[in-house]
Protein backbone atom coordinates (compact mmCIF):
# COMPACT_ATOMS: atom_id res chain seq x y z
CA UNK A 1 0.00 0.00 0.00
CA UNK A 2 1.35 3.51 -0.60
CA UNK A 3 1.88 6.27 1.28
CA UNK A 4 -1.05 8.07 -0.21
CA UNK A 5 -3.21 5.36 -0.13
CA UNK A 6 -2.69 5.16 3.38
CA UNK A 7 -3.74 8.52 3.93
CA UNK A 8 -6.70 7.93 1.74
CA UNK A 9 -7.93 5.20 3.86
CA UNK A 10 -7.19 7.45 7.10
CA UNK A 11 -8.75 10.06 6.35
CA UNK A 12 -11.99 8.15 4.61
CA UNK A 13 -12.32 5.42 6.25
CA UNK A 14 -11.00 5.16 9.36
CA UNK A 15 -13.07 2.58 11.90
CA UNK A 16 -13.61 3.57 15.63
CA UNK A 17 -10.93 1.06 17.93
CA UNK A 18 -14.15 -0.71 18.74
CA UNK A 19 -15.34 -1.56 15.45
CA UNK A 20 -11.72 -3.12 14.63
CA UNK A 21 -12.22 -4.93 17.57
CA UNK A 22 -15.05 -6.29 17.39
CA UNK A 23 -15.03 -7.62 13.86
CA UNK A 24 -11.92 -9.64 15.24
CA UNK A 25 -13.86 -11.04 17.62
CA UNK A 26 -16.66 -11.64 16.08
CA UNK A 27 -14.17 -13.79 13.11
CA UNK A 28 -12.30 -15.51 15.36
CA UNK A 29 -13.36 -16.13 19.18
CA UNK A 30 -17.10 -16.54 18.05
CA UNK A 31 -16.87 -18.79 14.69
CA UNK A 32 -18.05 -22.30 14.94
CA UNK A 33 -15.17 -22.94 12.26
CA UNK A 34 -11.46 -23.44 11.69
CA UNK A 35 -10.62 -19.86 10.22
CA UNK A 36 -7.48 -17.62 9.02
CA UNK A 37 -7.51 -14.14 9.62
CA UNK A 38 -5.40 -11.19 8.96
CA UNK A 39 -4.71 -8.09 11.01
CA UNK A 40 -2.74 -5.49 8.70
CA UNK A 41 -2.14 -2.05 9.59
CA UNK A 42 1.02 0.48 9.60
CA UNK A 43 4.32 -0.46 11.34
CA UNK A 44 4.97 -0.53 15.29
CA UNK A 45 0.46 1.48 15.42
CA UNK A 46 -0.56 -1.20 17.86
CA UNK A 47 -1.40 -3.97 15.80
CA UNK A 48 0.10 -6.47 18.43
CA UNK A 49 -0.42 -4.43 21.41
CA UNK A 50 -4.40 -4.26 20.66
CA UNK A 51 -4.36 -8.29 20.37
CA UNK A 52 -2.77 -9.19 23.21
CA UNK A 53 -3.86 -5.90 25.74
CA UNK A 54 -7.04 -5.07 24.35
CA UNK A 55 -8.89 -8.32 22.75
CA UNK A 56 -7.25 -11.35 24.53
CA UNK A 57 -8.04 -10.07 28.16
CA UNK A 58 -11.68 -10.53 27.72
CA UNK A 59 -10.85 -14.14 26.94
CA UNK A 60 -9.15 -15.45 29.48
CA UNK A 61 -10.24 -19.25 29.85
CA UNK A 62 -10.06 -19.61 26.18
CA UNK A 63 -6.19 -21.11 24.33
CA UNK A 64 -4.57 -18.95 22.27
CA UNK A 65 -0.80 -18.81 21.52
CA UNK A 66 1.37 -16.58 20.08
CA UNK A 67 4.18 -16.85 18.13
CA UNK A 68 7.10 -14.20 15.90
CA UNK A 69 8.55 -15.49 12.79
CA UNK A 70 10.97 -13.44 13.11
CA UNK A 71 14.80 -14.29 13.13
CA UNK A 72 13.54 -18.07 11.96
CA UNK A 73 15.86 -19.07 9.10
CA UNK A 74 13.45 -21.84 7.64
CA UNK A 75 9.74 -23.32 7.46
CA UNK A 76 10.60 -25.63 10.32
CA UNK A 77 11.62 -23.34 12.39
CA UNK A 78 8.61 -21.79 12.71
CA UNK A 79 6.95 -25.38 13.03
CA UNK A 80 9.41 -26.06 15.82
CA UNK A 81 8.29 -22.54 17.08
CA UNK A 82 4.18 -23.01 17.15
CA UNK A 83 4.98 -26.82 18.62
CA UNK A 84 6.74 -25.36 21.54
CA UNK A 85 4.04 -22.57 22.00
CA UNK A 86 1.22 -25.47 22.02
CA UNK A 87 2.80 -27.73 24.24
CA UNK A 88 3.35 -24.76 26.86
CA UNK A 89 -0.92 -24.03 26.51
CA UNK A 90 -1.53 -28.08 27.43
CA UNK A 91 -2.46 -29.13 30.59
CA UNK A 92 0.02 -30.33 32.78
CA UNK A 93 0.15 -34.01 33.59
CA UNK A 94 1.93 -36.50 35.21
CA UNK A 95 5.42 -37.48 33.52
CA UNK A 96 7.53 -40.10 33.74
CA UNK A 97 11.10 -39.42 34.64
CA UNK A 98 13.65 -38.48 32.02
CA UNK A 99 16.10 -41.58 32.56
CA UNK A 100 13.13 -43.52 31.28
CA UNK A 101 13.30 -41.74 27.48
CA UNK A 102 15.23 -44.62 26.36
CA UNK A 103 13.00 -47.41 27.10
CA UNK A 104 10.22 -45.54 25.56
CA UNK A 105 12.18 -44.68 22.46
CA UNK A 106 13.94 -48.25 22.00
CA UNK A 107 9.86 -49.39 22.34
CA UNK A 108 8.62 -46.80 19.96
CA UNK A 109 11.35 -48.28 17.47
CA UNK A 110 11.58 -51.64 17.86
CA UNK A 111 7.87 -52.30 19.33
CA UNK A 112 4.42 -51.51 19.21
CA UNK A 113 4.09 -48.73 21.51
CA UNK A 114 4.39 -46.12 19.14
CA UNK A 115 1.24 -44.20 19.83
CA UNK A 116 2.63 -44.36 23.47
CA UNK A 117 5.95 -42.93 23.21
CA UNK A 118 4.40 -39.94 21.02
CA UNK A 119 2.25 -39.37 24.18
CA UNK A 120 5.78 -39.59 26.25
CA UNK A 121 7.68 -37.48 23.98
CA UNK A 122 5.01 -34.45 24.00
CA UNK A 123 5.56 -34.54 28.06
CA UNK A 124 9.32 -34.33 27.13
CA UNK A 125 8.82 -31.65 24.69
CA UNK A 126 6.41 -29.41 27.08
CA UNK A 127 9.82 -28.83 28.82
CA UNK A 128 12.55 -28.91 26.44
CA UNK A 129 10.77 -27.09 23.56
CA UNK A 130 12.07 -27.56 20.06
CA UNK A 131 15.75 -27.75 21.44
CA UNK A 132 15.24 -31.67 22.07
CA UNK A 133 13.44 -32.07 18.48
CA UNK A 134 16.80 -32.93 16.73
CA UNK A 135 17.73 -35.33 19.77
CA UNK A 136 14.44 -37.49 19.12
CA UNK A 137 14.90 -37.46 15.57
CA UNK A 138 18.12 -39.07 15.96
CA UNK A 139 17.28 -41.95 18.57
CA UNK A 140 14.24 -42.61 16.88
CA UNK A 141 15.83 -42.80 13.65
CA UNK A 142 13.97 -40.68 11.38
CA UNK A 143 14.01 -37.11 10.03
CA UNK A 144 13.07 -33.75 11.67
CA UNK A 145 10.43 -33.28 9.21
CA UNK A 146 8.66 -36.45 10.54
CA UNK A 147 9.36 -36.07 14.33
CA UNK A 148 7.70 -32.61 14.03
CA UNK A 149 4.59 -33.93 12.01
CA UNK A 150 4.14 -36.07 15.01
CA UNK A 151 4.27 -34.07 17.72
CA UNK A 152 1.99 -31.78 15.46
CA UNK A 153 -0.41 -34.60 15.37
CA UNK A 154 -0.45 -34.92 19.12
CA UNK A 155 -0.32 -31.50 20.42
CA UNK A 156 -2.26 -29.53 18.10
CA UNK A 157 -5.95 -29.49 19.04
CA UNK A 158 -9.36 -27.99 17.57
CA UNK A 159 -9.82 -24.43 18.13
CA UNK A 160 -6.65 -23.60 19.76
CA UNK A 161 -6.08 -20.22 18.53
CA UNK A 162 -3.18 -19.22 17.18
CA UNK A 163 -1.23 -15.73 16.61
CA UNK A 164 1.23 -15.41 13.66
CA UNK A 165 3.21 -11.86 14.14
CA UNK A 166 5.81 -10.20 12.28
CA UNK A 167 4.94 -11.51 9.00
CA UNK A 168 6.37 -8.77 7.14
CA UNK A 169 9.83 -9.96 8.36
CA UNK A 170 9.51 -13.28 7.53
CA UNK A 171 13.19 -14.59 6.00
CA UNK A 172 13.95 -14.04 2.33
CA UNK A 173 15.15 -17.54 2.52
CA UNK A 174 11.27 -19.29 3.57
CA UNK A 175 8.64 -19.68 0.18
CA UNK A 176 6.05 -17.19 1.16
CA UNK A 177 3.83 -20.08 -0.50
CA UNK A 178 4.83 -22.89 1.55
CA UNK A 179 4.51 -20.71 4.87
CA UNK A 180 0.90 -19.83 3.87
CA UNK A 181 0.71 -23.38 2.91
CA UNK A 182 1.37 -24.71 6.24
CA UNK A 183 -1.00 -21.99 8.08
CA UNK A 184 -3.54 -23.59 5.67
CA UNK A 185 -3.05 -26.98 6.57
CA UNK A 186 -3.04 -26.30 10.05
CA UNK A 187 -6.28 -24.62 9.77
CA UNK A 188 -8.09 -27.34 7.72
CA UNK A 189 -6.26 -30.32 9.15
CA UNK A 190 -6.00 -29.82 12.66
CA UNK A 191 -9.14 -27.27 13.29
CA UNK A 192 -6.74 -24.38 13.97
CA UNK A 193 -8.05 -20.54 14.26
CA UNK A 194 -5.48 -18.17 13.17
CA UNK A 195 -4.52 -14.63 13.28
CA UNK A 196 -1.97 -13.44 11.00
CA UNK A 197 -0.48 -9.87 11.90
CA UNK A 198 1.36 -8.21 9.51
CA UNK A 199 2.41 -4.66 7.89
CA UNK A 200 1.62 -4.78 4.11
CA UNK A 201 3.28 -1.95 3.10
CA UNK A 202 6.62 -3.56 4.40
CA UNK A 203 6.61 -6.60 3.11
CA UNK A 204 9.09 -5.48 0.26
CA UNK A 205 9.88 -8.48 -1.89
CA UNK A 206 7.51 -11.02 -0.73
CA UNK A 207 4.27 -8.72 -1.36
CA UNK A 208 3.39 -9.88 -4.55
CA UNK A 209 3.82 -12.81 -3.45
CA UNK A 210 1.61 -12.45 -0.40
CA UNK A 211 -0.90 -10.99 -2.50
CA UNK A 212 -1.09 -13.76 -4.57
CA UNK A 213 -1.50 -15.90 -1.76
CA UNK A 214 -3.97 -14.08 0.32
CA UNK A 215 -6.51 -14.89 -1.64
CA UNK A 216 -6.78 -18.15 -1.34
CA UNK A 217 -5.72 -18.99 2.45
CA UNK A 218 -6.89 -15.65 4.31
CA UNK A 219 -10.54 -15.30 4.68
CA UNK A 220 -10.94 -11.88 6.10
CA UNK A 221 -8.13 -9.34 6.36
CA UNK A 222 -9.16 -6.33 9.29
CA UNK A 223 -7.67 -3.21 8.21
CA UNK A 224 -6.01 -1.69 11.34
CA UNK A 225 -5.96 2.22 11.39
CA UNK A 226 -5.12 3.99 13.61
CA UNK A 227 -4.98 7.78 15.27
CA UNK A 228 -2.70 9.54 17.17
CA UNK A 229 -4.75 9.93 20.21
CA UNK A 230 -5.56 6.41 20.28
CA UNK A 231 -1.98 5.29 20.65
CA UNK A 232 -1.09 8.32 22.90
CA UNK A 233 -4.46 7.76 25.56
CA UNK A 234 -2.66 3.72 25.74
CA UNK A 235 0.86 4.70 26.44
CA UNK A 236 0.13 6.67 28.94
CA UNK A 237 -3.25 5.10 30.36
CA UNK A 238 -1.21 3.99 33.43
CA UNK A 239 0.08 7.24 34.11
CA UNK A 240 -2.76 9.18 35.09
CA UNK A 241 -1.24 11.09 38.17
CA UNK A 242 0.59 12.74 35.12
CA UNK A 243 -0.75 12.62 32.29
CA UNK A 244 -4.70 14.08 32.94
CA UNK A 245 -6.84 14.56 30.31
CA UNK A 246 -6.33 17.88 29.77
CA UNK A 247 -2.29 17.29 29.05
CA UNK A 248 -3.59 14.18 26.70
CA UNK A 249 -5.31 16.47 24.39
CA UNK A 250 -2.33 19.59 24.25
CA UNK A 251 -0.34 16.02 23.50
CA UNK A 252 -2.43 15.01 20.80
CA UNK A 253 -2.57 18.20 19.11
CA UNK A 254 1.47 18.47 19.20
CA UNK A 255 1.97 15.02 17.98
CA UNK A 256 -0.27 15.27 15.38
CA UNK A 257 2.18 17.38 13.31
CA UNK A 258 4.22 14.29 12.84
CA UNK A 259 1.75 12.28 11.94
CA UNK A 260 3.83 9.64 13.33
CA UNK A 261 1.76 6.22 14.90
CA UNK A 262 4.53 3.90 16.16
CA UNK A 263 3.75 2.88 20.14
CA UNK A 264 7.59 2.28 20.07
CA UNK A 265 8.11 6.24 19.95
CA UNK A 266 5.54 7.10 22.56
CA UNK A 267 6.79 3.99 24.64
CA UNK A 268 10.71 5.83 24.57
CA UNK A 269 8.91 9.30 24.79
CA UNK A 270 6.89 8.48 28.33
CA UNK A 271 10.08 6.53 29.83
CA UNK A 272 11.95 9.91 29.25
CA UNK A 273 9.48 11.34 30.84
CA UNK A 274 9.16 9.44 33.77
CA UNK A 275 12.87 10.09 34.35
CA UNK A 276 12.73 13.71 34.22
CA UNK A 277 9.30 13.29 36.24
CA UNK A 278 11.31 11.30 38.77
CA UNK A 279 14.03 14.46 39.41
CA UNK A 280 11.33 16.62 41.26
CA UNK A 281 9.95 16.41 44.66
CA UNK A 282 6.45 17.29 43.61
CA UNK A 283 4.73 17.17 40.84
CA UNK A 284 5.89 20.07 37.94
CA UNK A 285 3.27 22.38 36.56
CA UNK A 286 0.75 21.15 33.66
CA UNK A 287 2.56 24.01 31.00
CA UNK A 288 5.80 22.37 32.27
CA UNK A 289 4.90 18.81 31.28
CA UNK A 290 3.86 19.69 28.25
CA UNK A 291 6.74 21.60 27.31
CA UNK A 292 8.93 18.55 27.83
CA UNK A 293 6.82 16.11 26.62
CA UNK A 294 6.64 18.10 22.92
CA UNK A 295 10.63 17.99 23.38
CA UNK A 296 11.34 15.06 23.87
CA UNK A 297 8.80 13.52 21.69
CA UNK A 298 10.60 15.73 18.94
CA UNK A 299 14.26 14.54 19.68
CA UNK A 300 13.33 10.90 20.08
CA UNK A 301 11.57 11.07 16.57
CA UNK A 302 14.29 12.56 14.89
CA UNK A 303 17.06 10.80 16.50
CA UNK A 304 15.37 7.13 16.00
CA UNK A 305 12.22 7.59 13.43
CA UNK A 306 12.20 10.60 11.18
CA UNK A 307 13.12 9.87 6.97
CA UNK A 308 13.76 11.86 4.02
CA UNK A 309 15.25 14.74 5.83
CA UNK A 310 19.20 14.09 6.46
CA UNK A 311 19.26 18.15 7.55
CA UNK A 312 17.15 17.72 10.11
CA UNK A 313 19.34 15.72 12.92
CA UNK A 314 20.05 16.39 16.40
CA UNK A 315 22.10 18.97 16.22
CA UNK A 316 20.06 20.82 13.95
CA UNK A 317 17.38 20.93 16.52
CA UNK A 318 20.01 22.09 19.46
CA UNK A 319 20.75 25.40 18.04
CA UNK A 320 17.56 25.91 16.01
CA UNK A 321 15.97 29.33 15.96
CA UNK A 322 13.01 30.46 13.98
CA UNK A 323 14.49 32.08 10.75
CA UNK A 324 12.35 35.29 10.13
CA UNK A 325 12.75 35.65 6.17
CA UNK A 326 16.37 34.96 6.19
CA UNK A 327 17.81 33.70 2.54
CA UNK A 328 19.04 30.00 2.50
CA UNK A 329 22.86 30.27 1.55
CA UNK A 330 22.61 27.63 -1.71
CA UNK A 331 19.46 26.14 -3.75
CA UNK A 332 20.95 22.35 -2.84
CA UNK A 333 20.02 23.16 0.91
CA UNK A 334 16.71 24.99 0.00
CA UNK A 335 14.67 22.07 -0.39
CA UNK A 336 15.55 20.10 2.70
CA UNK A 337 15.96 23.29 4.87
CA UNK A 338 12.47 24.86 3.87
CA UNK A 339 11.31 21.62 4.96
CA UNK A 340 12.80 21.33 7.98
CA UNK A 341 11.71 24.72 8.91
CA UNK A 342 8.63 24.15 7.85
CA UNK A 343 7.91 20.99 10.08
CA UNK A 344 9.18 22.60 12.67
CA UNK A 345 6.90 25.73 12.54
CA UNK A 346 4.08 23.56 12.22
CA UNK A 347 5.20 21.86 15.66
CA UNK A 348 5.07 25.35 17.67
CA UNK A 349 9.51 25.25 17.83
CA UNK A 350 10.02 29.02 17.17
CA UNK A 351 13.64 28.36 19.17
CA UNK A 352 15.36 25.83 21.10
CA UNK A 353 15.47 26.96 24.67
CA UNK A 354 17.90 25.72 27.62
CA UNK A 355 15.66 23.49 29.10
CA UNK A 356 14.60 21.72 25.27
CA UNK A 357 18.39 21.40 25.03
CA UNK A 358 18.78 19.78 28.96
CA UNK A 359 16.21 16.96 27.37
CA UNK A 360 17.57 17.02 23.76
CA UNK A 361 21.20 15.81 25.62
CA UNK A 362 19.06 13.58 27.60
CA UNK A 363 17.61 12.05 24.41
CA UNK A 364 21.12 12.04 22.71
CA UNK A 365 23.17 10.84 25.66
CA UNK A 366 20.70 9.00 28.15
CA UNK A 367 22.68 11.43 30.76
CA UNK A 368 20.34 13.97 32.32
CA UNK A 369 21.73 16.81 34.30
CA UNK A 370 19.52 17.12 37.37
CA UNK A 371 21.21 20.14 38.98
CA UNK A 372 20.25 22.10 35.60
CA UNK A 373 16.75 20.87 35.35
CA UNK A 374 15.96 21.93 38.14
CA UNK A 375 17.43 25.44 37.86
CA UNK A 376 15.44 25.74 34.31
CA UNK A 377 12.27 24.63 36.74
CA UNK A 378 12.88 27.85 38.47
CA UNK A 379 13.13 29.66 35.60
CA UNK A 380 10.32 28.27 33.39
CA UNK A 381 8.13 31.33 34.05
CA UNK A 382 10.57 33.65 32.50
CA UNK A 383 11.25 31.06 29.84
CA UNK A 384 7.18 31.18 29.26
CA UNK A 385 7.58 34.85 29.26
CA UNK A 386 10.48 34.64 26.38
CA UNK A 387 8.34 32.21 24.50
CA UNK A 388 5.31 34.30 24.42
CA UNK A 389 7.73 37.74 23.25
CA UNK A 390 9.26 35.90 20.56
CA UNK A 391 5.86 34.67 19.33
CA UNK A 392 4.61 38.39 19.34
CA UNK A 393 7.64 39.32 17.01
CA UNK A 394 6.44 36.00 14.86
CA UNK A 395 3.31 37.30 14.38
CA UNK A 396 4.95 41.02 13.06
CA UNK A 397 6.57 39.38 10.92
CA UNK A 398 4.04 37.14 9.65
CA UNK A 399 1.65 39.92 9.10
CA UNK A 400 4.22 42.55 7.80
CA UNK A 401 6.51 40.46 6.04
CA UNK A 402 5.54 37.28 4.78
CA UNK A 403 1.80 38.03 4.12
CA UNK A 404 1.81 41.78 2.59
CA UNK A 405 2.77 43.25 -0.41
CA UNK A 406 1.98 46.52 0.73
CA UNK A 407 4.09 49.59 0.77
CA UNK A 408 4.14 49.73 4.51
CA UNK A 409 7.81 49.62 5.22
CA UNK A 410 7.79 52.43 8.23
CA UNK A 411 5.02 51.02 9.26
CA UNK A 412 6.55 47.95 9.96
CA UNK A 413 9.67 49.65 11.51
CA UNK A 414 8.29 51.55 13.67
CA UNK A 415 6.16 48.39 15.39
CA UNK A 416 8.97 46.12 15.39
CA UNK A 417 11.00 48.88 17.42
CA UNK A 418 8.36 49.09 19.53
CA UNK A 419 8.12 45.49 20.52
CA UNK A 420 11.65 44.96 20.85
CA UNK A 421 11.97 47.81 23.26
CA UNK A 422 9.64 45.78 25.38
CA UNK A 423 10.62 42.58 24.90
CA UNK A 424 14.29 43.41 25.11
CA UNK A 425 15.23 41.25 28.16
CA UNK A 426 13.62 38.24 26.72
CA UNK A 427 15.25 38.37 23.60
CA UNK A 428 18.25 35.88 22.38
CA UNK A 429 20.65 37.04 19.58
CA UNK A 430 19.07 35.64 16.60
CA UNK A 431 15.60 37.21 17.60
CA UNK A 432 17.77 40.80 17.99
CA UNK A 433 19.58 40.34 14.56
CA UNK A 434 16.75 40.02 12.44
CA UNK A 435 15.14 43.08 13.67
CA UNK A 436 18.38 44.64 13.48
CA UNK A 437 19.29 43.70 10.06
CA UNK A 438 15.70 44.51 8.45
CA UNK A 439 15.85 48.43 10.77
CA UNK A 440 19.08 48.65 8.04
CA UNK A 441 18.22 47.07 4.84
CA UNK A 442 14.74 49.37 5.00
CA UNK A 443 16.96 52.80 5.82
CA UNK A 444 16.50 53.19 9.79
CA UNK A 445 20.71 53.03 10.64
CA UNK A 446 20.05 55.22 13.63
CA UNK A 447 17.33 53.19 14.94
CA UNK A 448 19.36 49.89 14.37
CA UNK A 449 22.37 51.41 16.25
CA UNK A 450 19.93 52.40 19.32
CA UNK A 451 18.64 49.40 19.72
CA UNK A 452 22.33 47.59 19.77
CA UNK A 453 23.55 49.60 22.14
CA UNK A 454 20.39 48.97 24.38
CA UNK A 455 20.87 45.28 24.01
CA UNK A 456 24.51 45.08 24.51
CA UNK A 457 23.83 46.85 27.33
CA UNK A 458 20.89 44.35 28.75
CA UNK A 459 21.73 41.36 27.43
CA UNK A 460 25.38 41.62 26.81
CA UNK A 461 26.21 38.07 29.53
CA UNK A 462 24.25 35.93 26.48
CA UNK A 463 27.07 36.76 24.17
CA UNK A 464 29.29 34.32 25.63
CA UNK A 465 27.17 31.32 25.57
CA UNK A 466 25.76 32.02 21.57
CA UNK A 467 26.52 29.13 19.62
CA UNK A 468 26.24 30.35 15.35
CA UNK A 469 23.84 28.15 13.72
CA UNK A 470 25.56 26.27 11.05
CA UNK A 471 24.86 28.41 7.49
CA UNK A 472 23.98 31.41 8.81
CA UNK A 473 26.40 33.69 10.37
CA UNK A 474 24.38 36.74 12.04
CA UNK A 475 23.82 39.05 9.09
CA UNK A 476 24.46 42.71 11.23
CA UNK A 477 27.47 43.31 11.02
CA UNK A 478 28.03 45.82 14.16
CA UNK A 479 26.27 43.21 16.33
CA UNK A 480 28.68 40.21 15.09
CA UNK A 481 31.47 42.22 16.20
CA UNK A 482 30.17 42.95 19.59
CA UNK A 483 29.49 38.63 19.89
CA UNK A 484 33.04 38.38 18.88
CA UNK A 485 34.49 40.49 20.99
CA UNK A 486 32.80 39.35 24.01
CA UNK A 487 33.68 35.45 23.08
CA UNK A 488 37.34 36.58 22.60
CA UNK A 489 36.94 38.13 26.04
CA UNK A 490 35.69 34.81 27.69
CA UNK A 491 36.71 32.04 25.96
CA UNK A 492 40.54 31.61 26.82
CA UNK A 493 41.79 28.20 26.16
CA UNK A 494 44.20 27.61 29.28
CA UNK A 495 45.09 23.67 28.41
CA UNK A 496 48.50 22.26 28.71
CA UNK A 497 50.38 20.62 25.66
CA UNK A 498 49.56 17.31 27.18
CA UNK A 499 46.08 17.98 27.89
CA UNK A 500 45.25 19.42 24.18
CA UNK A 501 47.31 15.92 22.87
CA UNK A 502 45.50 13.82 24.86
CA UNK A 503 42.22 14.98 23.52
CA UNK A 504 43.35 14.58 20.07
CA UNK A 505 44.66 11.08 20.47
CA UNK A 506 41.59 9.74 22.34
CA UNK A 507 38.80 10.90 19.78
CA UNK A 508 41.48 10.41 17.01
CA UNK A 509 40.73 14.03 15.32
CA UNK A 510 41.95 17.66 16.14
CA UNK A 511 38.71 19.86 16.75
CA UNK A 512 38.85 23.90 15.41
CA UNK A 513 40.17 24.56 19.57
CA UNK A 514 42.95 21.52 19.60
CA UNK A 515 44.16 23.22 16.46
CA UNK A 516 44.03 26.67 17.68
CA UNK A 517 45.72 25.96 21.34
CA UNK A 518 48.25 23.28 19.08
CA UNK A 519 49.61 26.20 17.26
CA UNK A 520 49.64 28.53 20.48
CA UNK A 521 52.54 26.66 22.10
CA UNK A 522 56.28 27.62 21.49
CA UNK A 523 58.92 25.85 19.23
CA UNK A 524 60.47 24.82 23.01
CA UNK A 525 57.01 23.55 24.92
CA UNK A 526 57.23 20.98 21.58
CA UNK A 527 60.56 19.95 22.06
CA UNK A 528 60.55 19.73 25.89
CA UNK A 529 57.15 17.90 25.73
CA UNK A 530 58.26 15.01 23.31
CA UNK A 531 62.16 14.95 24.59
CA UNK A 532 60.68 14.55 28.11
CA UNK A 533 57.76 12.56 27.85
CA UNK A 534 57.69 8.51 28.67
CA UNK A 535 54.22 6.75 27.77
CA UNK A 536 53.03 3.96 25.18
CA UNK A 537 51.66 6.07 22.34
CA UNK A 538 54.49 8.61 22.55
CA UNK A 539 55.46 7.64 18.97
CA UNK A 540 51.79 7.36 17.51
CA UNK A 541 50.96 11.26 19.01
CA UNK A 542 54.42 12.31 17.06
CA UNK A 543 53.33 10.29 13.97
CA UNK A 544 49.80 11.77 14.16
CA UNK A 545 50.75 15.61 14.28
CA UNK A 546 53.40 15.23 12.13
CA UNK A 547 50.52 14.70 9.37
CA UNK A 548 48.32 17.22 10.78
CA UNK A 549 47.84 18.59 7.21
CA UNK A 550 46.56 15.08 6.22
CA UNK A 551 43.77 14.94 8.18
CA UNK A 552 41.84 17.50 6.99
CA UNK A 553 40.07 18.12 3.30
CA UNK A 554 40.94 21.30 3.62
CA UNK A 555 43.99 22.32 6.59
CA UNK A 556 43.94 25.90 7.25
CA UNK A 557 46.88 27.91 8.57
CA UNK A 558 46.52 26.05 12.03
CA UNK A 559 47.53 22.86 10.80
CA UNK A 560 50.65 24.26 8.63
CA UNK A 561 51.87 26.18 11.64
CA UNK A 562 51.47 22.35 13.81
CA UNK A 563 53.32 20.48 10.94
CA UNK A 564 56.05 23.28 10.96
CA UNK A 565 57.03 22.72 14.81
CA UNK A 566 56.52 19.07 14.59
CA UNK A 567 59.16 19.00 11.99
CA UNK A 568 61.94 21.13 14.16
CA UNK A 569 60.90 18.59 16.87
CA UNK A 570 61.30 15.45 14.98
CA UNK A 571 64.68 16.91 13.49
CA UNK A 572 65.82 17.83 16.83
CA UNK A 573 64.45 14.23 18.33
CA UNK A 574 66.55 12.25 15.47
CA UNK A 575 69.92 14.36 15.85
CA UNK A 576 69.89 13.12 19.74
CA UNK A 577 70.65 9.09 19.02
CA UNK A 578 70.79 7.39 15.77
CA UNK A 579 67.81 4.74 17.27
CA UNK A 580 65.29 7.44 17.43
CA UNK A 581 65.95 8.60 13.70
CA UNK A 582 65.90 4.80 12.69
CA UNK A 583 61.88 4.77 14.84
CA UNK A 584 60.89 7.53 12.51
CA UNK A 585 61.77 6.16 9.69
CA UNK A 586 60.08 2.78 10.20
CA UNK A 587 56.98 5.16 10.96
CA UNK A 588 56.88 6.61 7.73
CA UNK A 589 57.90 9.99 9.65
CA UNK A 590 60.66 10.62 7.81
CA UNK A 591 62.14 9.27 4.87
Amino acid sequence: MTDEEDKYLRQSFKPSLETVVQTVKDWVFDAEFPIIVAINGGWGEGKTYTWKRIILPEYPSVRTGYVSVFGATTLLDIRQRILAEATTQLAEETSSRLNDIEKWIYKAKYGDKFVSASNYIVEIYKKYSHHLTRKLSSKLGIPDELTVKILEDSVLKDNWILCVDDVERLSKDIDIGAFMGILNEYKIEYGLKIVLIYSHDKLEKNKEAFTRYQEKVIDHTARFVQDTEFVIRNVFKTYPEVMGDDIVQSFVKIADVLDHRNIRLYEKTRRDLDEVIKRFESRPTKEFIIECLAALLLANWIKYFKAGNDLLNIEYLYKYYSYMGLPDESEEDDGERKKANSLLKNYGWLYTSELDKILIRYVDTDVLDKVLLLKEHENYANDKSAGQADSELRELWDSYFHSSMRADGDEFCDKIIETTEKNMVQYNVPSVDNVLSILYDLGRKKDAKNLLKEFVNKRRGIFASYEPFPGHPLRYKPLQEKVDLEKKATDVDKRDIREVIDSIMDEKFMQKNDRVRMSEFSDKEYIEYFSKSNHKRLLQEIDFLAKADKHHTKPGKYESVIVVKMSKVIGKLSHKNRFNKIKFKRMGIIS
